[in-house]
């Protein structure tokens, strides 16, 4: 079972968070939970999987995950995440998210990428 750890930098308006090891559908749900009740969340998110595993995510875990998001997005329009993959295989998953959350019409900006600082960048820059 892996882990996901959160780092709150409420300065920069992010909130940071590292996946280490085998990640499931639970682990994901559980952080993003906690981050949706935290009364002090930060407008943006990164996530970094380039550390975890995410072999064992099905098509209908991918799915469970844009429906979370996409019912809490109401409360957070307008906010930022990017998701950060080391591999080819992963980098498609986050773009399996981002497209089921554009059909959902959420009001939330997400993008997948290869590197954390060309995600960092993204997350600075003021969207239109």
């Amino acid at each position: 079972m892996g882990t996901i750890s959160r780092i709150q930098q409420p300065a920069s308006e992010m909130t940071e968070f590292v996946a280490h090891g085998r990640i499931d559908v639970r682990d994901v749900i559980e952080a993003l939970t906690h981050f949706y009740a935290d009364e002090q969340q930060t407008i943006n998110s990164l996530w970094d999987f380039t550390d975890a595993d995410l072999s064992g995510l099905s098509a209908h875990d991918i799915q469970m995950i844009a429906d979370f998001v996409a019912v809490h997005a109401q409360e957070r329009v307008g906010s930022k995440a990017a998701l950060v993959f080391s591999s080819d295989l992963e980098y498609g998953l986050g773009r399996m998210i981002d497209a089921q959350l554009e059909i959902e019409l959420a009001p939330v900006f997400l993008q997948s990428f290869k590197n954390k600082e060309a995600a960092q960048l993204w997350l600075n820059r003021p969207e239109p």
